[in-house]
């Protein structure tokens, strides 16, 4: 049985927490900042194979099952690829676009291997939270550790990286993202200056 302080603490306690989920707040919110979830490849399968991510999931390493190294062939077998064609401005890379299940995002390969993907919607996320139509200031709030990109032919950008890998959040003159890419930290910079990736 409760004491009377005990009781008396209890019930000021319930009272204040009423008190506080009454009031309202005036103040802006972008979007609240979700719990972070699990990387795609934290969790292996029992062979010991990354598990994939759902597909808002985008990280460094790729996107649900279009992970960073992937090979074009495997991923073709498995019926995750709408279509696959040379570049344009580079003949040995290819081209390809992922199934719309996985917000249809643009998949590069060199050599046979996934070397970076992109996606333009906000459909597709971070496990962070951070989308395409974010402003910079939203996504650094996600992803603070990354650093700002200028000089590059598409204009400013955010980059984060992690092991070797990064994602690269292209920005439009008004400071929002346009879209996001993730590959390899080699890959990403010389896309950014250049605006290929042969």
């Amino acid at each position: 049985m409760m004491s009377s302080r005990t009781s008396r603490a209890v019930a000021l306690g319930a009272a204040t927490l009423l008190l506080v989920v009454g009031c309202g707040t005036d103040i802006p919110v972008e979007e609240p900042l979700p719990f972070p979830t699990q990387h795609a490849d934290a969790a292996a399968t029992p062979s010991g194979a990354p598990s994939a991510g759902p597909p808002e999931d985008l990280w460094p390493g790729g996107m649900g099952p279009y992970l960073i190294g992937a090979s074009l062939t495997d991923l073709e077998a498995d019926g995750l690829i709408a279509s696959a064609a040379p570049a344009d401005d580079c003949p040995e890379r290819i081209l390809a676009k992922g199934m719309e299940e996985y917000d249809t995002p643009t998949l590069a390969f060199r050599d046979g291997k996934l070397i970076y993907l992109m996606v333009d919607t906000p459909l597709a996320r971070t496990a962070e939270g951070a989308r395409v139509t974010m402003s910079l200031n939203a996504i650094r709030k996600r992803h603070p550790d990354g650093e700002r990109l200028t000089g590059g032919p598409a204009g400013p950008a955010w980059f984060v990286t992690e092991e070797g890998k990064g994602l690269l959040f292209q920005l439009d003159s008004a400071g929002r993202v346009t879209s996001i890419e993730a590959g390899t930290v080699e890959m990403l910079r010389t896309r950014y200056k250049t605006g290929k990736g042969c």
